[in-house]
């Protein structure tokens, strides 16, 4: 009778183990097995069965060898790995995929403010930060509520409610941004980082933008959904200290940094005066003759004019190579008048 040896079959690993990051399950194992797998490019779990004992002793680190414990953490990935789940589980680390597959997105962002929000020391222990950005912008049942309807359950003043809401949109504007270090095993890994960067950079591109341009700028390049990812989107511009001002069906947001607000609203009165006067369609001359008389705060003339493109409340028509404008809306009463 001859005997065949037996082949060994290598098990299939778990797909969760590539959600498990190294940095999540480091506060349950020792520090010198961390450091060693870190040393040896180990990101996730699954990446743990590959380390065989004579890689592992190669490490190309000084730090106690500890042979036992790395033997205890590869038995675990290979046979118990729902034991590690539930190791990072209660750690307060955030991460988000590494893989060349993975494509940030609104999505992820929106996971990552509830990842912090309910995982955070800080927000843990003072829940009405968390309360306040979670019913501020929606993200519970789709309804903005305003400071007073915040604060009067708790009998708060708007003051102290907005107060807390700067306070957690600076500790989240950190956080997406990458520099986030409340916490030393909070992180952020950097393609989600690169992703908020990239958006803020399309969103602050422009001073003065209508927000539909915007939103259609956002969609093509990153696929926001406005209906979607309205309270991320919502979250976003407050983050980045944006305003928004409404006129007419129309709402421009502006940066208030580079563009005051009273002069903006001192601009489209002047608009709207000048072609309420008007008996005809006004060219652009005319619209300077008119800025330059002016006495209220105005934008500069090119931001005014470009404010003159934007207006849905102002018709605009070509006469030869001039381009004239007239009054289509009335932004005080809200109703069209032809």
């Amino acid at each position: 009778m001859t005997l065949h040896p037996v082949k060994k079959t290598t098990k299939p690993l778990p797909p969760e183990l590539e959600n498990i990051h190294l940095h999540q399950i480091a506060h349950a194992i020792w520090p010198s097995v961390h450091r060693r797998l870190e040393a040896l490019g180990v990101q996730t779990a699954a990446d743990i069965p590959q380390i065989t004992t004579e890689k592992y002793l190669a490490a190309p680190i000084r730090t106690a060898v500890s042979l036992r414990e790395f033997e205890r953490v590869k038995f675990l990935a290979e046979e118990q790995p729902w034991e590690l789940a539930k190791i990072a589980a209660r750690s307060d680390m955030v991460w988000f995929p590494a893989k060349a597959s993975f494509r940030p997105s609104f999505d992820w962002l929106e996971k990552a403010v509830f990842f912090l929000l309910d995982r955070d020391v800080a927000f843990r222990r003072n829940d009405l930060n968390r309360e306040v950005i979670l019913r501020r912008y929606g993200f519970l049942d789709g309804r903005r509520l305003v400071l007073d309807a915040i604060g009067a359950p708790r009998h708060l003043t708007r003051e102290r409610i907005r107060q807390a809401q700067r306070t957690t949109l600076e500790e989240l504007g950190r956080f997406l941004a990458g520099e986030y270090r409340r916490d030393t095993r909070a992180m952020l890994r950097e393609p989600l980082a690169e992703f908020f960067h990239e958006t803020a950079a399309c969103i602050l591109a422009d001073d003065l933008v209508p927000k539909t341009a915007l939103t259609d700028r956002l969609a093509e390049r990153f696929g926001f959904d406005a209906t979607r990812h309205a309270a991320i989107g919502a979250l976003l511009l407050d983050g980045l200290g944006l305003k928004e001002l409404l006129i007419g069906e129309q709402a421009l947001v502006f940066n208030p940094e580079r563009i005051d607000k009273h002069a903006l609203q001192g601009s489209v009165a002047l608009i709207v005066r000048a072609l309420r006067q008007a008996r005809e369609p006004l060219g652009e001359k005319a619209l300077r003759a008119a800025w330059r008389a002016s006495v209220a705060p105005v934008l500069a003339w090119e931001t005014t004019r470009k404010l003159c493109l934007m207006l849905d409340c102002v018709g605009r028509t070509r006469s030869g190579a001039e381009m004239r404008y007239e009054l289509l809306f009335d932004v005080s009463t809200g109703h069209f008048l032809m």
